[in-house]
């Protein structure tokens, strides 16, 4: 009979201690990313033409989370075909000049190192005030 034990420690926030398992030929080192968004976005009504932010701190983990992206009504933000958007380097979503079809559903997608990925709940933007029509 082989013998084999199992150590499993759950995250100390505190002391950082990581989730592992163990065999008698191997160690496996646990990924974890918890369901609960540390700031979730939130809903918010913008008026035309003006700046806005979304942030987003996604939940905690090991390893440690980031936000990889941002969707609007399920659609990937692509900041590169639409210069009105802005990831900045922590996570959080800037909305230059509000435009009335920037009003949906936004959500981040926050994603650790060892591929385990979490979608935050909607934020509602509503992009209000009249558009001048030339």
């Amino acid at each position: 009979m082989s013998n084999y034990f199992v150590k499993i420690w759950p995250i100390d926030d505190e002391t950082r201690q990581i989730p592992v398992f163990c065999t008698r030929t191997h160690i496996f080192l646990l990924s974890v990313l918890r369901p609960l968004f540390v700031t979730p976005p939130y809903s918010q009504q913008i008026e035309l033409s003006s700046q806005a932010v979304l942030r987003c701190h996604p939940p905690k983990g090991e390893p440690v989370a980031f936000v990889g992206e941002w969707r609007k009504d399920g659609a990937r933000v692509d900041q590169t075909t639409d210069a009105n958007f802005i990831k900045s380097s922590d996570g959080h979503l800037l909305i230059l000049q509000a435009r009335m079809e920037d009003s949906g559903n936004y959500t981040c997608v926050a994603r650790n190192a060892a591929g385990l990925e979490r979608t935050s709940p909607p934020a509602i933007v509503t992009v209000f005030g009249k558009q001048h029509i030339v």
